[in-house]
């Protein structure tokens, strides 16, 4: 009878360690969570390239040459029959280039369209439109607060934009969201349709405004 006393007393002991260790387990194995396997996204600095009157994503800055553009383009080369060359489609540049204006000069890429003042040519592209992707952020995805929350400098404009300022769109487009930027005599703008991303754009303040034609 003894035997049997000691032989079930001997089970339980066993069996309420097992449990325990299982419950000990358990608790070790919930409170070493794994680490993420997603890399935290970084932002692109938008102040180290808009500072220098870039708009990363682009692929030329303010102040470029117009003869840059286009000799990137071939514009205005002879062709094998003879006859000059309005554009060049380069798989490696994006749509022909376009050029029109008569004091301010448009050239058009397809992707951007880069003015300049004809007086003042040889300083190079003063305002800049830039239809894709800019820095970190997507044209149709990125919304206003993503750009607000994600440029640590405050904006000088976050409103409606006026009418005026939209002359690089295409057509009329109606309440378009505009916030901009200062860095130094740079102003970088983004621009929202219903909340959206749809162009970014840059100027440079002695070229763009300031300078007239004499």
């Amino acid at each position: 009878m003894k035997l049997r006393s000691v032989l079930a007393v001997a089970v339980v002991l066993m069996m309420t360690l097992s449990l325990c260790g299982c419950s000990f387990g358990g608790e070790t194995a919930s409170s070493e969570k794994p680490a993420s396997s997603q890399p935290k996204y970084e932002y692109i600095r938008v102040s180290d390239y808009a500072s220098k009157g870039e708009i990363y994503g682009c692929p030329y800055a303010l102040k470029t040459s117009p003869d840059t553009i286009k000799s990137d383009f071939h514009y205005g080369e002879e062709h094998e029959d003879g006859e000059p060359e309005e554009g060049y489609d380069d798989e490696n540049l994006e749509g022909e280039l376009i050029i029109d204006g008569d004091g301010t000069i448009r050239m058009v890429t397809g992707a951007a369209k880069y003015y300049y003042r004809s007086w003042l040519e040889d300083k190079g592209i003063a305002f800049l439109a830039f239809f894709d992707d800019p820095f970190s952020y997507f044209v149709g995805l990125t919304t206003k607060d993503e750009v607000l929350s994600t440029i640590s400098e405050q904006p000088i404009y976050n409103d409606v934009a006026d009418s005026e300022n939209l002359f690089f769109y295409f057509g009329s487009p109606e309440n378009i969201w505009q916030i901009k930027y200062q860095y130094g005599d740079y102003y970088l703008s983004f621009f929202f349709e219903n909340d959206c991303l749809s162009v970014t754009t840059i100027y440079y303040e002695p070229l763009w405004v300031t300078e007239s034609e004499s």
